[in-house]
Protein backbone atom coordinates (compact mmCIF):
# COMPACT_ATOMS: atom_id res chain seq x y z
CA UNK A 1 0.00 0.00 0.00
CA UNK A 2 2.70 2.38 0.63
CA UNK A 3 4.13 1.80 -2.44
CA UNK A 4 1.13 2.40 -4.70
CA UNK A 5 1.20 5.64 -2.26
CA UNK A 6 4.02 6.98 -3.89
CA UNK A 7 3.25 6.00 -7.28
CA UNK A 8 -0.34 7.51 -7.08
CA UNK A 9 1.52 11.05 -5.93
CA UNK A 10 4.53 10.52 -8.41
CA UNK A 11 2.18 10.04 -11.28
CA UNK A 12 -0.88 12.41 -10.51
CA UNK A 13 -3.70 10.34 -12.03
CA UNK A 14 -7.11 12.23 -12.78
CA UNK A 15 -8.95 9.66 -10.13
CA UNK A 16 -7.82 7.09 -7.90
CA UNK A 17 -10.08 4.54 -6.88
CA UNK A 18 -9.35 1.47 -3.96
CA UNK A 19 -11.78 -1.48 -5.87
CA UNK A 20 -11.25 -3.79 -3.08
CA UNK A 21 -12.51 -2.33 -0.03
CA UNK A 22 -14.97 -4.74 1.13
CA UNK A 23 -14.11 -7.51 -0.94
CA UNK A 24 -13.90 -9.67 2.56
CA UNK A 25 -14.21 -13.07 -0.20
CA UNK A 26 -11.19 -12.32 -1.79
CA UNK A 27 -9.65 -10.55 1.57
CA UNK A 28 -8.90 -7.68 0.02
CA UNK A 29 -11.30 -5.83 1.77
CA UNK A 30 -10.23 -2.27 3.72
CA UNK A 31 -13.81 -1.24 5.25
CA UNK A 32 -16.28 -3.83 6.68
CA UNK A 33 -16.88 -7.25 5.97
CA UNK A 34 -20.25 -7.15 5.84
CA UNK A 35 -21.57 -11.08 6.74
CA UNK A 36 -24.62 -10.87 4.74
CA UNK A 37 -22.35 -11.60 1.51
CA UNK A 38 -20.45 -14.72 3.14
CA UNK A 39 -23.27 -15.69 5.08
CA UNK A 40 -23.77 -18.86 3.29
CA UNK A 41 -19.91 -19.15 3.06
CA UNK A 42 -18.14 -20.75 6.16
CA UNK A 43 -14.98 -21.25 4.04
CA UNK A 44 -14.81 -17.90 3.22
CA UNK A 45 -15.55 -16.62 6.50
CA UNK A 46 -12.99 -18.56 8.15
CA UNK A 47 -10.70 -16.97 6.18
CA UNK A 48 -11.91 -12.75 7.09
CA UNK A 49 -13.33 -13.52 10.49
CA UNK A 50 -11.45 -12.21 13.09
CA UNK A 51 -9.18 -10.72 10.03
CA UNK A 52 -9.77 -6.89 10.54
CA UNK A 53 -8.41 -4.40 7.96
CA UNK A 54 -9.99 -1.58 8.88
CA UNK A 55 -6.66 0.06 10.65
CA UNK A 56 -5.44 0.85 6.76
CA UNK A 57 -7.88 3.56 6.95
CA UNK A 58 -5.74 5.37 9.55
CA UNK A 59 -3.12 5.93 7.11
CA UNK A 60 -5.89 6.26 3.37
CA UNK A 61 -7.68 8.96 4.98
CA UNK A 62 -4.62 11.69 5.22
CA UNK A 63 -3.28 10.44 1.89
CA UNK A 64 -6.63 10.95 0.21
CA UNK A 65 -6.44 14.46 1.70
CA UNK A 66 -3.01 14.69 0.74
CA UNK A 67 -4.01 13.66 -2.92
CA UNK A 68 -7.28 15.83 -3.27
CA UNK A 69 -5.08 18.63 -2.44
CA UNK A 70 -2.00 18.25 -4.98
CA UNK A 71 0.26 16.55 -2.90
CA UNK A 72 3.29 15.13 -5.15
CA UNK A 73 5.52 13.27 -2.57
CA UNK A 74 5.17 11.05 0.63
CA UNK A 75 6.16 13.60 2.59
CA UNK A 76 3.58 15.71 2.03
CA UNK A 77 1.03 12.76 3.15
CA UNK A 78 0.87 14.29 7.04
CA UNK A 79 -1.59 12.83 9.89
CA UNK A 80 -4.28 14.52 10.73
CA UNK A 81 -3.39 14.74 14.71
CA UNK A 82 0.20 14.02 15.98
CA UNK A 83 0.85 10.32 14.05
CA UNK A 84 -1.19 7.62 12.66
CA UNK A 85 0.04 4.11 11.52
CA UNK A 86 -0.77 0.68 11.16
CA UNK A 87 1.32 -2.65 10.76
CA UNK A 88 0.60 -6.10 9.14
CA UNK A 89 1.64 -9.52 8.78
CA UNK A 90 -0.04 -12.97 8.80
CA UNK A 91 0.00 -15.20 11.05
CA UNK A 92 1.30 -17.78 9.34
CA UNK A 93 4.61 -18.80 7.69
CA UNK A 94 5.26 -18.95 4.03
CA UNK A 95 6.76 -22.57 4.69
CA UNK A 96 3.36 -23.82 6.08
CA UNK A 97 2.22 -26.66 5.10
CA UNK A 98 -1.42 -27.36 6.42
CA UNK A 99 -1.65 -30.75 6.46
CA UNK A 100 -5.55 -30.60 8.31
CA UNK A 101 -7.05 -27.99 5.55
CA UNK A 102 -8.22 -30.24 3.18
CA UNK A 103 -8.19 -27.06 0.22
CA UNK A 104 -4.30 -27.24 1.05
CA UNK A 105 -2.17 -23.81 0.75
CA UNK A 106 -3.71 -20.91 -1.21
CA UNK A 107 -2.48 -21.07 -4.91
CA UNK A 108 0.67 -18.57 -4.95
CA UNK A 109 1.73 -19.27 -1.49
CA UNK A 110 5.37 -19.89 -2.30
CA UNK A 111 5.30 -16.14 -3.50
CA UNK A 112 4.40 -14.47 -0.12
CA UNK A 113 7.04 -13.20 2.17
CA UNK A 114 7.41 -13.30 5.96
CA UNK A 115 8.13 -9.90 7.00
CA UNK A 116 5.83 -7.38 9.14
CA UNK A 117 4.89 -4.26 6.57
CA UNK A 118 4.61 -0.93 8.47
CA UNK A 119 3.26 2.40 7.53
CA UNK A 120 3.44 5.65 9.65
CA UNK A 121 1.98 9.12 9.01
CA UNK A 122 4.21 11.46 11.37
CA UNK A 123 3.50 15.26 11.26
CA UNK A 124 5.69 18.04 8.87
CA UNK A 125 7.64 19.38 12.03
CA UNK A 126 8.49 16.14 13.30
CA UNK A 127 11.82 14.66 14.11
CA UNK A 128 13.86 12.25 15.62
CA UNK A 129 11.50 9.80 15.99
CA UNK A 130 12.16 6.21 15.49
CA UNK A 131 10.04 2.99 14.73
CA UNK A 132 11.01 -0.34 17.06
CA UNK A 133 10.23 -3.63 15.47
CA UNK A 134 10.01 -6.69 17.58
CA UNK A 135 9.20 -9.80 16.23
CA UNK A 136 8.84 -13.44 18.62
CA UNK A 137 10.26 -11.33 21.90
CA UNK A 138 13.30 -9.85 20.37
CA UNK A 139 13.75 -6.51 18.91
CA UNK A 140 13.72 -6.77 14.62
CA UNK A 141 15.22 -3.25 13.87
CA UNK A 142 15.21 -0.08 14.85
CA UNK A 143 14.11 2.54 11.61
CA UNK A 144 14.99 6.16 11.30
CA UNK A 145 11.91 9.08 10.17
CA UNK A 146 10.82 11.49 8.42
CA UNK A 147 8.50 13.99 8.01
CA UNK A 148 5.46 12.47 6.24
CA UNK A 149 4.77 8.94 5.31
CA UNK A 150 7.58 6.17 6.59
CA UNK A 151 7.40 2.82 5.33
CA UNK A 152 9.31 -0.79 6.06
CA UNK A 153 8.99 -4.23 5.38
CA UNK A 154 11.04 -6.19 8.39
CA UNK A 155 11.69 -9.98 8.60
CA UNK A 156 9.23 -11.93 11.01
CA UNK A 157 9.58 -14.27 13.21
CA UNK A 158 6.49 -16.52 15.20
CA UNK A 159 5.26 -15.40 18.22
CA UNK A 160 3.75 -11.77 19.09
CA UNK A 161 4.59 -8.82 16.74
CA UNK A 162 5.01 -5.04 18.33
CA UNK A 163 5.62 -1.90 16.77
CA UNK A 164 6.77 1.49 18.75
CA UNK A 165 6.97 5.16 18.05
CA UNK A 166 9.60 6.07 19.95
CA UNK A 167 10.25 9.52 20.44
CA UNK A 168 13.67 11.31 20.82
CA UNK A 169 13.76 11.22 24.14
CA UNK A 170 13.37 7.73 24.32
CA UNK A 171 10.12 7.71 25.38
CA UNK A 172 7.33 5.69 23.59
CA UNK A 173 4.69 8.17 22.01
CA UNK A 174 2.67 5.24 20.01
CA UNK A 175 1.96 1.68 19.39
CA UNK A 176 0.41 -1.40 18.36
CA UNK A 177 0.79 -4.99 19.78
CA UNK A 178 -0.65 -8.57 17.69
CA UNK A 179 -3.52 -9.89 17.97
CA UNK A 180 -2.22 -13.24 16.81
CA UNK A 181 0.96 -14.49 16.81
CA UNK A 182 3.03 -15.86 14.22
CA UNK A 183 2.67 -19.75 13.68
CA UNK A 184 5.31 -21.62 11.85
CA UNK A 185 2.49 -24.31 10.68
CA UNK A 186 -1.31 -25.25 11.26
CA UNK A 187 -3.60 -28.37 11.32
CA UNK A 188 -6.30 -25.77 10.86
CA UNK A 189 -7.35 -23.77 7.88
CA UNK A 190 -4.67 -22.68 5.67
CA UNK A 191 -5.34 -18.77 6.11
CA UNK A 192 -2.62 -16.03 4.65
CA UNK A 193 -4.92 -13.20 5.40
CA UNK A 194 -3.71 -10.39 7.06
CA UNK A 195 -3.56 -9.21 10.88
CA UNK A 196 -3.60 -5.35 10.43
CA UNK A 197 -2.97 -3.59 13.70
CA UNK A 198 -3.42 0.19 14.42
CA UNK A 199 -0.65 2.35 16.56
CA UNK A 200 -2.38 4.48 18.59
Amino acid sequence: MPERIEQVLALQPDFVEIITWNDSGESHYIGNCWPEAIATAPAIQAYSNGYDHTSWQDVLAPFIAAYKNGATGASQVTPFGAFAGAFWYRPLLESATCSGDSLGRPDGAENARDQINIAVLLPSNSSGVTIRVSSGGSVVATLPTQPGLNSAAVPINTGGQTVELVGPDGQVIGAGSSTQDVVADTSGVCNFNYQVVHIA
